[in-house]
């Protein structure tokens, strides 16, 4: 028993019944838990994981059952272990059987299903084949042979696809999972071109082509599709008869679009036969491509890696570097953890995937063993308990293969209908921010603390965009019809301040660094975040107004208030220019030039519009937008302390000439003494006869309020500290 996702408790099964072999023609349930409600608590996710052991396997381990098809194109089982098809196995048959000899024979082209046990399901008419009303090509009409269906792949949400190789404008299919009898419903919608046999919409858009290759990725709204598809020309032995898309379909049940996108990397290149080719999706956006060549070559590599990016960074081009000519079978366990390759010499090998320091694959040998089902391995699937399903077309067979494991114990989820969420009140058990790490995963979320009335609380580090649900699930649809936001997606919340929420999946905004107590109140319908963003200072200010050479132009990085200390700028000699017949100038700062609109939203003045700034005089400072203050003209040196939101200024003269040719001088403010020029030694004595500097090179300094004696360049002076 898992609660809140830790492992709180074990209970040990109860033995109904056994296999005694792989004989067993029916399944039931063969073990029972019973599980005290006492020790279920309140206010918690309660799931399941059910331990089962088995024999240990010492080595890769083919089993003795099987069955035979005459070209078995692929393999796939639902591992969603929701499904109430879990573990079922499917195949899919590409060419008719001979007569008599094969489970096919007689039944021929379509898709076939086996139980967990491998024991084959009959259809509604008492056979094996599931045809779903179509009648599946086998030739081109350029007379070459097609493969029809083509493969087959079962999604992590239980949705079954199948490709179809053939002219008939048919090229992916869904199948039913509730019922393989039921009528396989055509995903792409589209015409032929009878002589390209691609097919096109009525803009005459590209939508897809007979299939090569097909893998899924994702589940739910997040569904992706990849296909290798082929042309008349592909069937032909021609490169620029293959692409390679991506449809990024969800949950549609059809497509009538160009695809969502090309994969260039592997679209008009490498690939030259439509029999024996696979591309699969890893777990990181990447693709592998493993092509069935008898040699590798620079043209025709036989394994192949594209990145997320779409860059190719692995290439078996030689057969020096291991040939991998194992008939295109390739395929991921569930976790990501192994990848199963067919090989050379008739043997698959199944490695773990490292990287370099560059990023690029490595491939690490695990383990090796003969097939024994012949040299070309079409497909592989894996199971929850990393057994492996194999089929070939050379050796015409479907096989399992068991790995080894030391212990024999697999451990799989509860399908989640055993999932507990029980309440102590009306409010929900649970409720959950997702999205604050900036990884938006429906399965992800920070689980807050419940109180009383309604009332949620945790923490969050700002600034981040996050959601608010009272339900984890891999389907995003689910997780969203049990969400709380704001009515406007992604709006910002304003700090310390209650702000109201809906029963809706709007996103809400934090805008500042920090962090931050969140507070979900489900009863009043608000959120609260509260704390104090720390305060982050512009790396410079910029003076713009009556000044030269440039007045008033926004853009004018000329006169700069550099910081002397943590949120305290200084500019020293600068004229401020008369610009009306009182011999006021104007000016404000801003911390983004640029346009208007930049310098507006970050600048910073008076409240008041042209409020008079005196000599020696402190004032207040902030972001007020379109403001500026009017001065004297004059040289100044000017003071702006954001931390206290003053500004100060020191007329020096009536220009920069004039205040330049005077020597340094120490001025008093309010807990500061600055020295005006440069001067080459400062000292500074208290009214005690204490220093507080000795020959300091330094422009400020901050001391407590007072007289002192201030010693520049030599020259003496005495000045009040406010």
């Amino acid at each position: 028993m898992f609660v809140d996702g830790e492992m709180t408790k074990e209970y040990e099964g109860t033995t109904v019944a056994t296999y005694g072999d792989y004989e067993m023609t029916t399944l039931k349930n063969l073990n029972s838990v019973e599980v005290p409600g006492t020790d279920v608590p309140k206010d918690a996710l309660v799931q399941f994981k059910v331990a089962v052991t088995s024999a240990t396997v010492a080595e890769p381990t083919v089993s003795t059952k099987k069955y035979s098809f005459y070209h078995p194109s692929s393999v796939d089982v639902d591992n969603n272990t929701d499904s109430p098809n879990f573990g079922r196995i499917l195949v899919a048959e590409a060419m008719a059987a001979k007569p008599t000899g094969y489970h096919s024979s007689g039944e021929n082209n379509g898709l076939y299903a086996f139980d967990p046990t491998m024991n084959p399901i009959k259809n509604a008419e008492g056979k094996y084949a599931f045809k779903g009303g179509q009648t599946f090509q086998t030739t081109f009409p350029n007379g070459k042979t097609s493969y029809d269906p083509r493969k087959v792949r079962i999604a992590a949400d239980g949705r079954i696809f199948l490709s179809g190789q053939n002219s008939n404008g048919i090229a992916l299919w869904q199948v039913d999972p509730t019922d393989l009898n039921a009528a396989f419903k055509p995903v792409i919608k589209g015409t032929a071109n009878p002589d390209t046999y691609e097919i096109t919409n009525e803009a005459g858009e590209f939508i897809a082509a007979p299939n090569v290759s097909m893998d899924l990725a994702g589940f739910g709204s997040g569904l992706k599709i990849l296909m290798l598809s082929t042309n008349a020309s592909g069937t032909s032995f021609s490169y620029s008869g293959y692409r390679t898309d991506e449809y990024y379909i969800g949950k549609a049940t059809t497509w009538d679009a160009a695809p969502t996108q090309a994969i260039d990397a592997l679209t008009g290149k490498y690939t030259i036969s439509h029999t024996n080719t696979t591309a699969i999706y890893d777990n990181e956006g990447g693709i592998w491509y493993a092509n069935s060549r008898s040699k590798a070559t620079e043209a025709e590599p036989t394994l192949v890696h594209i990145n997320a990016e779409g860059v190719e960074d692995y290439k078996v081009d030689s057969n020096d570097k291991g040939g991998f000519y194992g008939g295109g079978g390739i395929r991921f366990n569930a976790d990501f953890s192994l990848l199963a390759i067919g090989t050379s010499d008739k043997t698959l090998t199944v490695f773990e995937v490292s990287k370099d320091d560059n990023g690029a694959p490595v491939l690490t040998e695990k383990y090796k063993f003969a097939t024994t089902i012949g040299r070309n391995l079409n497909d592989i699937a894996w199971d929850c308990a990393n057994n492996l399903y194999i089929v070939s077309n050379s050796g015409e067979l479907l096989k399992t293969v068991a790995l080894p494991r030391e212990n024999g114990e697999v451990v799989v989820a509860a399908p989640s209908k055993y999932d507990i969420n029980i309440s102590s009140d009306e409010y929900p058990a649970s409720v959950y921010i997702i999205g604050s790490n900036n990884v938006w995963n429906p399965e992800d979320g920070v689980k807050l603390t419940k109180g009383e009335n309604g009332v949620y609380t945790g923490t969050l580090t700002g600034p981040c965009n996050f959601g608010i649900t009272t339900v984890l699930n891999a389907d995003w649809d689910v997780v969203n019809a049990n969400r709380y936001g704001f009515e406007v997606d992604n709006a910002a919340v304003t700090l310390n301040q209650a702000m109201p929420i809906v029963k809706a999946a709007g996103a809400i905004r934090v805008a500042e660094e920090g962090e931050f107590e969140l507070t979900v109140d489900l009863k009043n319908m608000t959120v609260l975040v509260a704390g104090e963003a720390p305060v982050v200072y512009p790396e410079k200010l910029y003076l713009l107004g009556n000044v030269e050479p440039n007045a008033w132009d926004p853009a004018d990085e000329t006169h700069v208030a550099n910081p002397i200390s943590e949120g305290i700028y200084r500019i020293d000699n600068v004229s401020i220019l008369a610009a009306d017949e009182n011999d006021y100038g104007y000016f404000a700062f801003t911390s983004t030039p640029g346009t208007w609109d930049d310098v507006n939203a970050h600048r910073y003045g008076p409240a008041v519009k042209d409020t008079e700034l005196a000599d020696k005089t402190k004032s207040a400072i902030g972001l007020n937008g379109d403001t500026s203050y009017k001065i004297k003209s004059g040289a100044y040196s000017i003071t702006v302390d954001l931390g206290l939101n003053t500004i100060y200024a020191v007329r020096l003269g009536d220009n920069v000439n004039d205040a330049a040719v005077e020597a340094a001088k120490a001025v008093a403010g309010i807990g500061e003494i600055r020295i005006i020029g440069e001067a080459n030694a400062v000292s500074i004595f208290n009214a005690a006869g204490q220093a507080v500097a000795v020959n300091s090179k330094d422009a400020q300094f901050f001391v407590a309020s007072g007289i002192y004696v201030v010693v520049v360049d030599g020259k003496t002076t005495k000045v009040l500290v406010k």
